[in-house]
């Protein structure tokens, strides 16, 4: 799993080293890239605006679950520059998260989103993530760090925490 996980990081690099030489330096609204943390996986955003965002995700442990994650971020703007070629935004957000097991119902009991008094193959909840992004005026890609803490509601109600750092590239 580790493998092939470096892999396709390695793979993204490449292919967006490659791809910078077609795209304009801002890049465009569209972005792609990785998250590492809770959950590790891919990420997407489109930029709806200055002050909008849509953002989602995908990890998977195909052992054990498939999560799936959307948001639509409040971004507050250049309020905080990092210097003279780029910017800090902060945003907030509220979204959802999926989570799909392919364990028996009796072996998710417990399992992170997953209430330990329930049988349950399918976690629906809330999160509301905060982070920060940078990005470089000159460069198609942001690197940003968040925390989202959520609750479930389907099978029952469990608090987590998720978060991790992560970086896409826009085209």
């Amino acid at each position: 799993m580790c493998r092939k996980f470096l892999f396709s990081v390695l793979f993204f690099i490449a292919a967006t080293t490659s791809w910078s030489s077609f795209a304009a330096a801002s890049g465009g609204p569209f972005g792609l890239g990785v998250i590492l943390g809770e959950p590790t996986g891919l990420t997407v955003k489109y930029d709806a605006s200055a002050e909008t965002a849509y953002d989602a995700g995908l990890s998977f442990d195909l052992s054990r679950w498939i999560l799936v994650y959307g948001d639509y971020q409040h971004k507050f703007g250049n309020i905080i520059h990092g210097g003279p070629s780029a910017v800090l935004i902060p945003y907030i957000g509220v979204g959802g998260v999926l989570v799909v097991s392919n364990r028996s119902d009796y072996e998710t009991r417990g399992y992170r989103y997953f209430d330990s008094g329930k049988s349950a193959s399918v976690a629906l909840g809330v999160r509301v993530p905060f982070g920060i992004e940078w990005r470089p005026e000159d460069l198609p890609l942001d690197v940003f760090a968040e925390i989202a803490p959520g609750i479930t509601i389907i099978p029952g109600t469990y608090v987590f925490a998720q978060g991790g750092i992560g970086a896409r590239y826009f085209f």
